[in-house]
């Protein structure tokens, strides 16, 4: 079984076992921001996610360990790179509050059509030190279809 983890189909299912949970949690923390967020504010709800989240960081670091090569290299990232957790704060801000105007369904495919988009864009420019991936008729059709999903899904 550990081979298997190791091998290139494993790592494959373990990316897509993350990518799943991943999809899970931020659906579950979308239900409950936006619920909290309607008794305290928006604000103030990022400010509490935030907080809960580093404690949770905290503990999950410092009884699983790291997984890594701890802070000792930090030095060795670019700068503005350490800004990322910044993204997180206008991450909770912006869907909670485009949950709270367009429901969680049409909020969600907005953000999905736009995390495609950026995504094909970063890999085709290998932007951020990724490696580059080719645009392909295949990727030009998928987002197309998911355009016309989000259509179809808002006709009525």
């Amino acid at each position: 079984m550990n081979n298997y983890l190791m091998s290139k189909k494993g790592k494959i299912m373990i990316g897509i076992l993350f990518a799943f949970t991943a999809g899970l949690c931020i659906t579950l923390q979308n239900g409950f921001n936006t619920n909290v967020s309607g008794k305290i504010g928006v604000w103030e709800l990022t400010t509490l996610v935030h907080g809960v989240g580093f404690v949770g960081s905290l503990f999950l670091l410092f009884t699983v360990g790291g997984g890594g090569k701890g802070f000792i290299n930090i030095s060795q990232a670019n700068p503005i790179y350490l800004l990322g957790g910044l993204f997180g704060v206008f991450i909770v801000f912006s869907i909670t509050s485009s949950i709270h105007i367009l429901g969680v369904v049409f909020a969600t495919m907005i953000m999905l059509m736009v995390q495609l988009f950026l995504s094909v864009f970063m890999d085709t420019f290998g932007l951020f030190g990724l490696d580059k991936v080719p645009l392909s008729v295949n990727r030009i059709l998928g987002l197309s279809i998911m355009i016309i999903g989000i259509l179809i899904y808002k006709l009525k």
